[in-house]
């Protein structure tokens, strides 16, 4: 089944936006154990755009209950910066 997607707006357009209902049910006060909620089988196309993806600093936005939160797709992590925090 595909997500439902959100018509773009001007400013969604101009500024790359997607919008996507991912159908999450959050429970607030909730103690919920691990969940996974999604999961992606890599093929040599995907991995690619994951690459991409994380080497351009995508992130992402989760709107729940009209509140933003962010997050990044993925970290770059160098030799350098494994050292750095040994």
């Amino acid at each position: 089944m595909e997500p439902e997607r959100k018509a773009a707006d001007l400013a969604d357009v101009l500024e790359g936006h997607e919008w996507v209902n991912s159908d999450l049910t959050v429970h607030f006060g909730l103690d919920v154990g691990r969940t996974a909620y999604c999961s992606m089988e890599l093929d040599k196309d995907s991995s690619k755009f994951l690459d991409f993806a994380i080497a351009n600093h995508f992130w992402y936005q989760l709107n729940v209950d009209g509140l933003p939160l962010w997050g990044m797709v993925g970290e770059v992590v160098t030799s350098q910066d494994m050292l750095q925090h040994l």
